[in-house]
């Protein structure tokens, strides 16, 4: 179910989740009960039915914490910041991810503090708050390289740095974090790090004034996003497009790509998942 999910295979992880919970009731296996439920509610977040996404998060939540599984809360908990971040509820989004940041700082636990950390930058952006999301994702770097996971975190976290400089004009940091980067480039920027790495040079081409690698790498991102069936990834992508195209005097092809619906998409998609 995690692999499809993780993939974009959202209707085989869902039924793979109802599978794991049938035969987790039958093994009274409270663990991947709640688990089930979690990995419901994320797939229903990414999908953008938030209304299925917001009880089965809740409901998993109720049955961590009556089970006193603090990890599995700490997840939950994290998800739903995401949840409510994607409505456009970013006060909601950052309570929850500071209950989270806290328990885990007074844990000493780093696993899941440089993905909440991300997140929060994320959110940042969103709200131009540029300052707030530099420092966390400086803090979420910090924390990728404090945890068991350093490898697989750093060049996300990386990339989000480089993107974020990009952005804010600072193309000097730019230099220092893609050289960070490059010291191992074939792993660094392929494979499951290809998207975090357009999405970044992407920025630092349009920084740059190269309009046409901007579009290049650009449209390569959205198409990547479109196989993912991720919306609001989707609409963000498309939007960078049109700046492109505007930049590039092209104004047809900014108009097709600006604004864009997100209910359109949300429809569009579904009718491909049908």
């Amino acid at each position: 179910g995690n692999t499809h999910f993780f993939i974009g295979e959202y209707d085989a992880s869902l039924k793979l989740y109802d599978s794991t919970f049938v035969y987790a009731i039958q093994a009274e296996n409270n663990r991947f009960i709640g688990l089930a439920k979690m990995g419901k509610g994320q797939v229903y977040t990414d999908m953008g039915d938030f209304g299925n996404a917001s009880l089965i998060l809740q409901d998993a939540i109720k049955f961590f914490a009556t089970k006193q599984d603090s990890t599995s809360i700490v997840e939950a908990k994290n998800s739903l910041s995401i949840l409510y971040s994607k409505n456009g509820f970013y006060d909601e989004a950052e309570a929850e991810r500071n209950e989270v940041i806290a328990s885990e700082i007074a844990g000493g636990y780093y696993s899941t503090l440089p993905a909440v950390y991300y997140n929060a930058a994320a959110d940042y952006n969103k709200q131009q708050r540029q300052s707030d999301r530099i420092t966390s994702l400086k803090l979420s770097l910090d924390a990728a390289r404090k945890s068991d996971h350093r490898g697989f975190y750093e060049p996300i976290m990386l990339t989000g740095l480089i993107a974020a400089y990009a952005e804010n004009d600072s193309l000097d940091k730019v230099k220092f974090y893609l050289d960070k980067l490059y010291e191992d480039k074939e792993k660094n920027t392929g494979g499951p790090y290809k998207e975090y790495y357009l999405d970044a040079i992407k920025n630092v081409a349009f920084a740059k004034k190269e309009y046409q690698n901007a579009l290049n790498y650009g449209t390569e991102y959205l198409t990547l996003k479109r196989q993912g069936k991720q919306y609001e990834e989707i609409q963000t992508a498309e939007k960078f497009l049109a700046k492109v195209y505007t930049a590039l005097g092209d104004k047809d092809n900014a108009f097709d790509h600006y604004p864009v619906s997100y209910t359109h998409l949300r429809a569009h998609e579904t009718r491909h998942d049908l």
